[in-house]
C-alpha cells in the first residue's frame, strides 16, 4: 500500500515555498520497487527548503536533472556513487490521519535524513553512507499497515523499519518484523503488546501502563481527586488497557472508580446515555483514553450532560485540534515531549523545524526524527548494517540523547524515559508536572 508516484507531491499546505521543492532523501515504496537498487537515489517525495545550515550540496553542483528518474544513472558526479542505506517508514499518508500524524511523520523523516546527509551520511565501518527514507502508506485499516510493511520487508535493501505510529497497527507489523529479523522502531505506539516477547522491535515512546499510572497519580496527588469515572472503547486495546491500568493504580492508592462505561466501534458516535449515567455519580475526574474523533465528541457531550470534572486524556492530544473544542479547555494529558522543553537538542530541533516548515512541530515529528537517528546511531556503533549486529546495538543503547530526551534500553525493548503532564488552557498545552520512571 505504498502511495503511487503520481501522488508524491500532494500536500495539505502546498502554498508554502518549501513544498514546491523536493528532498532527495525520501522516496515512496512504489517508486523504489520499480527501480533496480543502483538507480535508487534522488527521487523527491517531501519538499524541504534548502537552508545552508541544513543541507549542503557537493561541489559538483549536480543539475536539477538528477531529480528525474531517467537521468539518475548519469548524475553520480565525480567517482563512484556513495553507498546508501534504505530505511522503511510506515506512515498514514492518506485519510483523516494524514493531518493528525502522517504529515508529521514525513516531516520528521525528512529532517532526520537531511541532517544525516548534510555531512555525507552515517559512518558505518569507516564508510559514509547516504540515508534514504522509503515511505509506505498504512492507510486507514490495520490490513493496510501489514500490507505496507510486507512491501518494505520483502526488499533486501531495507535495513530497518520506522513505525507504525498507532498501537493497533504496530502490534501486527511487529510480528512481521520479528519473523523477518528486521529491526523495527515505532516512534509513538505505546501498547505493551508491541514489544512483548520480541527481540527485534523497539520503541521511542513510553508504554501505556506507565502513562496510565502517571495519569492516576496526577489525579490523586495533583488534582486531589478521590472519585474517578471512565469511558473507553472496549474493542481497542490502547483504550481498554489504559483504562484498566489507570483503575488499578488509582484504586491501589486509595481512589474509587465510581463509574465505568465502555463502547464498541459500531456504537461510537453518540455517548450521551453513558455520560448521563456518569454524571449521576459526580466524579472528580473523567478518563477518556480514546482516539480522535471520539474523545472530542465525548468531551462536548459530557459538558452537555452536566459533567464539570476535569478530563484526563493519554498521549493522543493535539493542541491545534483541541483548541477548537470549547469543552476541551482545562484537560490534562500525558505526553512524550513538548516543543517548549529547555533541552538543547529539543531547542535545536524546534528551530530547524520552524525554519523549514514555518510552524511548531508535533511530538510525532520529533519522535520519528529520533527513531531514524537512533537506528543510524546503532548502525554506526555496530559498524555494519548486518541485522543481528544492529539489533544488538539497539538493545545495548544506554545514553542516546534525542530530541524527546535521554533514552536507554539497557538490553530491553522499551525505553526508560520521562513523561510530562500537560494542561490545556487558552488553546495552549503547558507542562505542569514531570514524572521520571
Amino acid at each position: 500500500m505504498a502511495i503511487p508516484v503520481t501522488a508524491q507531491f500532494d500536500r495539505p499546505r502546498a502554498d508554502t515555498d518549501h513544498q514546491r521543492r523536493g528532498n532527495p532523501s525520501l522516496v515512496t515504496a512504489s517508486a523504489v520497487a520499480a527501480l533496480p537498487s543502483r538507480a535508487i537515489t534522488a527521487m523527491p517525495l517531501l519538499p524541504i527548503r534548502r537552508h545552508r545550515r541544513t543541507l549542503r550540496w557537493s561541489s559538483a553542483r549536480r543539475s536539477m536533472a538528477c531529480l528525474s528518474l531517467v537521468s539518475l544513472p548519469a548524475c553520480a558526479g565525480r567517482g563512484e556513487r556513495a553507498p546508501e542505506v534504505h530505511i522503511g517508514v510506515l506512515a498514514s499518508l492518506t485519510g483523516q490521519r494524514l493531518s493528525i500524524s502522517g504529515t508529521a511523520t514525513k516531516e520528521g523523516a525528512e529532517l532526520a535524513t537531511a541532517e544525516l546527509n548534510r555531512d555525507g551520511g552515517v559512518d558505518i565501518g569507516g564508510v559514509r553512507h547516504r540515508v534514504v527514507a522509503v515511505l509506505a502508506d498504512v492507510g486507514e485499516a490495520t490490513s493496510g499497515a501489514t500490507s505496507a510493511a510486507q512491501t518494505l520487508l520483502t526488499r533486501p535493501d531495507i535495513v530497518g523499519i520506522i513505525g507504525p505510529q498507532y498501537s493497533r497497527n504496530a502490534v501486527s507489523v511487529a510480528s512481521l518484523a520479528e519473523n523477518a529479523h528486521v529491526p523495527m522502531i515505532t516512534p509513538m505506539a505505546t501498547h505493551p503488546a508491541v514489544t512483548a516477547g520480541r527481540r527485534w522491535v523497539f520503541r521511542i515512546a513510553y508504554t501505556d501502563d506507565f502513562q496510565a499510572g502517571v495519569l492516576a497519580r496526577w489525579a490523586l496527588e495533583g488534582l486531589h481527586a478521590r472519585r474517578a469515572a471512565l469511558l473507553y472503547e472496549e474493542s481497542a486495546p490502547y483504550s481498554r488497557d489504559i483504562a484498566t491500568a489507570f483503575s488499578t493504580t488509582f484504586m491501589a492508592a486509595g481512589g474509587r472508580i465510581v463509574a465505568q462505561e465502555s463502547y464498541t466501534r459500531d456504537r461510537a458516535g453518540d455517548f450521551r446515555e453513558a455520560l448521563v449515567r456518569i454524571a449521576r455519580t459526580s466524579p472528580d475526574v473523567l478518563l477518556l483514553p480514546n482516539e480522535l474523533p471520539d474523545d472530542t465528541l465525548q468531551m462536548t457531550q459530557a459538558r452537555a450532560a452536566g459533567i464539570r470534572a476535569p478530563f484526563l486524556l493519554p498521549d493522543f492530544v493535539d493542541a491545534g485540534i483541541m483548541s477548537q473544542i470549547p469543552a476541551a479547555a482545562g484537560l490534562y494529558t500525558t505526553h512524550h515531549w513538548h516543543p517548549g522543553n529547555p533541552d538543547s537538542a529539543s531547542r535545536a530541533f524546534v528551530a530547524l523545524y520552524s525554519r523549514t516548515y514555518r510552524g511548531a512541530p508535533k511530538v510525532t515529528a520529533a519522535a520519528t526524527y529520533d527513531a531514524i537517528m537512533l537506528l543510524c546511531d546503532a548502525m554506526r556503533r555496530a559498524r555494519t548494517t548486518q541485522p543481528d549486529s544492529v539489533r544488538a546495538a539497539l538493545a545495548a543503547t544506554s545514553s542516546f540523547r534525542g530530541v524527546t530526551g535521554l533514552l536507554r534500553f539497557d538490553g530491553a525493548q522499551d525505553p526508560r524515559k520521562s513523561a510530562s503532564v500537560l494542561h490545556l488552557e487558552h488553546g495552549h498545552l503547558d507542562v505542569v508536572h514531570v514524572v521520571n520512571p
